[in-house]
C-alpha cells in the first residue's frame, strides 16, 4: 500500500514536469499559461512532494519500530501512525477513520512492532468486514493497570466483536502482546485491552 501510494505521488510529479516541458518548447508569444497558473502547478508539486515525504517518514518510523524489542509506546501516536498507513485500502472503501485522542497521554511498555501489526489488523479486519460502514472511530483510554483501544463502527449492521472474523495473525499477536479483546455489541466494534507494562 505504501508504495502504491508513493507510486501515485510520483506519477503526478512526473506528468506535471512533462507538462511543464511541453510547455517550455512553445514560443512564448503563443503560451496561454499566466503566471498564476504556473504557480498552481508548482503548489501542486509542493504539496505531492510533502505528502510522499509524510508517508515515507511514517513508514520509517514503523520500520524502525522493529529495532526495539520492550520500548514506552504512546498509544495515539501509534494508532495514528497505522491509520495513516491505511489511507489507501480505506480510500478504495470509502471509508474515513476518525481518532479521538485521550485527554491526557497513555503510555505502555510493550512490543512497539508487534502492537503495530495488531492495530493494523484491526483496521484491517473493520475494513473487511463492515461493508455496510462509512466511518470508524477509534478511541484510546487509560484503564486501571493498562489501557485499551476500541474500535466502533456505529453505522455498521453487523456486530465486529464475532470472533470468526479475525485470523491466526490476529490471535498471535494478542498473545504475543498479552492483550484481551472484549466485545461491544452496542457500538458494533470491540476493544483491545492492553497492560500498562507486558511484563505484568
Amino acid at each position: 500500500m505504501v508504495t502504491h501510494e508513493v507510486k501515485n505521488v510520483l506519477a503526478i510529479i512526473n506528468q506535471i514536469t512533462g507538462l511543464l516541458e511541453d510547455l517550455m518548447l512553445i514560443p512564448e508569444r503563443e503560451s496561454h499559461l499566466s503566471p498564476e497558473q504556473m504557480h498552481r502547478l508548482a503548489e501542486t508539486i509542493r504539496v505531492q512532494i510533502e505528502r510522499v515525504d509524510g508517508i515515507v517518514t511514517r513508514m520509517n518510523g514503523f520500520a524502525h519500530s522493529a529495532d526495539r524489542s520492550l520500548d514506552s509506546v504512546d498509544l495515539y501516536h501509534a494508532t495514528v501512525i497505522m491509520a495513516s498507513m491505511c489511507e489507501r485500502m480505506m480510500r478504495s472503501e470509502n471509508l474515513v477513520v476518525t481518532i479521538i485522542p485521550p485527554e491526557s497521554m497513555v503510555m505502555i511498555q510493550t512490543r512497539p512492532f508487534y502492537l503495530q501489526a495488531l492495530i493494523f489488523v484491526c483496521i484491517e479486519t473493520i475494513v473487511r468486514e463492515a461493508t455496510s460502514a462509512k466511518s470508524i472511530r477509534v478511541e484510546i483510554q487509560k484503564i486501571e493497570q493498562g489501557a485499551e483501544i476500541r474500535f466502533s463502527c456505529l453505522d455498521c449492521r453487523q456486530n465486529l466483536s464475532v470472533a470468526q472474523a479475525f485470523g491466526d495473525e490476529f490471535y498471535f499477536l494478542m498473545n504475543y502482546l498479552k492483550a484481551k479483546i472484549i466485545g461491544d455489541s452496542e457500538k458494533f466494534g470491540f476493544s483491545i485491552r492492553l497492560k500498562e507494562s507486558i511484563h505484568n
